[in-house]
C-alpha cells in the first residue's frame, strides 16, 4: 500500500464535486453549501496554482488529491496557519516557529473505517510538510470522534488555547527528519569516501573499491562470470555465476583459478566471498577456500558461510 499526493488539477473537479456532495463528507465539510461544478471551479480553482508548499505561502492554499496506490480516494489541503490566524483573530504567539494548517477528507466511502486516516496524516507530514513547517494545526469537530482518534494516533494533541464549544483544536510538532529514495550521486560519494578514508587511516592501505568483472567465454559465448571488488589487499567476490547448462563441466574451477591469478597480478593478499548454498560451499572448499565464519539465519534465513583463500 503506497500513499501519495497529487497536486489538485482541474481534471479532478468532477471527482471533487462527487465527494463534496457525498453524505459522509457533507456531515463534516461545508454542511450548509450545495456544491455545483461552477462553485467547485470558483472555490478550488485558485488552489491549482502548482506552487510548492512553503512557510512563505502568501495566503495560498496547497491542495492535493490523496492517492492509494493508483486510486484517488480523497482530498487534503495545507496552508500557512499564520494567515488563517490573522483572518480569524487567533493568537499563535504561544507557538514558536512556523505553523501550517491542514484539512482533509476521504471521499471514497469504500475506504472509510480502515485506519487510513493516521497513515495519510503521517505520509502527508513526511512527503509534503517537512521540512517547511515546525508545527501542524488541525481543527476537527468535537463530535467527530473518528477524526480525533486518527489524529491522536498520528501524534496530535489537544491545543487548549484554541478550544471552542464545537471545535477540538489539535497540534503536532513536526519532525525535522525526512527520507528520500531518489539517487544522489554526490552524497553517495560522501558515504563511500567516509568508509574508504577510515579504512585507510586504520590500515595505511588505500582502499579504492575498484570493480573488476571477469567473463569466461566458451566458443565465443559468455558461459560464466564474476563481479569482484578490490578492498585494499583483498579481492572480494560479490557474485559468481555459471550458466546452468555449463555447470559441473569445469568452467567454474577455471573461473576461480583466473581470480587467483588476477589476485597475484594485483599483488593482493587473499580472495574472499560468502555463500548461502551447500553445493557452492562444497565447491569453494574444493577450490582451496577455507571457512572462516558461519552465520546461521542470515539473509533470507539461510546460513551464510564466509570463506577466503590466501594467495
Amino acid at each position: 500500500m503506497t500513499i501519495t499526493f497529487a497536486p489538485l488539477h482541474e481534471s479532478h473537479f468532477p471527482l471533487l464535486l462527487k465527494w463534496l456532495e457525498s453524505p459522509h463528507v457533507k456531515k463534516w465539510w461545508d454542511q450548509d453549501v450545495t456544491y455545483t461544478m461552477e462553485l467547485v471551479e470558483k472555490k478550488f480553482g485558485k488552489h491549482t496554482h502548482g506552487i510548492a508548499l512553503s512557510k512563505n505561502s502568501n495566503q495560498k492554499t496547497y491542495a492535493y488529491i490523496i492517492c492509494l496506490d493508483e486510486e484517488m480516494i480523497g482530498y487534503i489541503q495545507a496552508y500557512n496557519a499564520h494567515d488563517f490566524a490573522q483572518e480569524n483573530c487567533f493568537d499563535l504567539s504561544a507557538i514558536s516557529g512556523s505553523v501550517c494548517g491542514v484539512d482533509l477528507f476521504i471521499g471514497e466511502s469504500s475506504f472509510l473505517h480502515k485506519g487510513l486516516g493516521t497513515s495519510i496524516l503521517n505520509e502527508f507530514e513526511n512527503q509534503i510538510l517537512t521540512p517547511h513547517f515546525d508545527w501542524c494545526l488541525i481543527d476537527p469537530a468535537k463530535d467527530n470522534m473518528v477524526a480525533i482518534k486518527a489524529l491522536t494516533k498520528a501524534g496530535f494533541k489537544i491545543f487548549e488555547q484554541f478550544q471552542t464549544n464545537s471545535t477540538a483544536w489539535m497540534i503536532k510538532e513536526l519532525s525535522s527528519v525526512s527520507f528520500s529514495y531518489d539517487p544522489v550521486p554526490s552524497f553517495d560519494e560522501k558515504i563511500s569516501f567516509a568508509l574508504r578514508h577510515q579504512c585507510q587511516d586504520l590500515t595505511g592501505i588505500k582502499t579504492d573499491f575498484e570493480q573488476i568483472s571477469i567473463y569466461l567465454n566458451h566458443k565465443q559465448i559468455n558461459v560464466a562470470g564474476a563481479i569482484c571488488y578490490i578492498h585494499g589487499k583483498i579481492l572480494w567476490c560479490d557474485s559468481i555465476y555459471v550458466e546452468e547448462d555449463f555447470q559441473d563441466k569445469g568452467f567454474g574451477k577455471k573461473l576461480i583459478a583466473k581470480l587467483f591469478d588476477l589476485s597475484v597480478t594485483k599483488n593482493l593478499r587473499e580472495v574472499q566471498l560468502n555463500t548461502y548454498f551447500p553445493k557452492a560451499h562444497m565447491f569453494f572448499k574444493k577450490c582451496g577456500f577455507e571457512e572462516v565464519a558461519v552465520i546461521p539465519n542470515w539473509k533470507y534465513d539461510l546460513t551464510c558461510y564466509l570463506m577466503r583463500k590466501m594467495i
